[in-house]
């Protein structure tokens, strides 16, 4: 009788830290995000060593993302506690003489991937996406694809509302 109290009890044990195991991992469900993109100039010129200032306006929280100073690419490593969907990141960045800033709203998609890429232009000309110096249907086109894919450009939202949408791009389309 001794012997199988101590085989239950060694069972129960097991079964407590088998069990009990799942519900510490679910606990913590906090995830590597990263937030990157280039920095360049109204010609597609690489901006080396630009400096790169994120702030989550949801939380206030700002970080001061790492950019080498050969490298136009910027890059910022956080974690899903610093960031949900629907939070706005504004991006700042010096360069030179020159500056910009722009906004963009994290969708669910970019939490699943675990990635928010940027690109930032500085003084770029407005609707110009593709970055070649003019407005031209070709801009319209990548405006739409912007917009049913969810992503952000200063450069494409010419109505100025924060997001891409096929407002902008018919908007862009008829300065073509």
């Amino acid at each position: 009788m001794k012997r199988n109290t101590g085989i239950i009890c060694i069972i129960a044990a097991v079964l407590v830290v088998f069990t009990a195991a799942p519900a510490i991992a679910i606990a913590d469900p906090q995830t590597s995000f990263m937030v990157c993109g280039c920095v360049s100039d109204a010609d597609g010129n690489p901006c080396n060593g630009s400096y790169v200032r994120i702030t989550n306006s949801d939380t206030g929280v700002s970080w001061n993302a790492r950019n080498a100073s050969e490298s136009n690419y910027y890059q910022l490593l956080i974690t899903s506690d610093d960031v949900s969907d629907g939070d706005t990141l504004r991006f700042a960045v010096v360069y030179g003489g020159e500056s910009a800033e722009t906004e963009c709203t994290v969708t669910p998609g970019d939490i699943n991937r675990g990635v928010f890429y940027v690109d930032i232009p500085i003084g770029a000309l407005p609707g110009d996406v593709n970055g070649d110096g003019e407005v031209t249907p070709a801009d319209a086109v990548i405006a739409l694809n912007m917009a049913v894919c969810g992503e952000h450009s200063e450069v494409a939202d010419v109505s100025g509302d924060g997001k891409v949408t096929s407002l902008d791009a018919l908007m862009i389309l008829q300065w073509s």
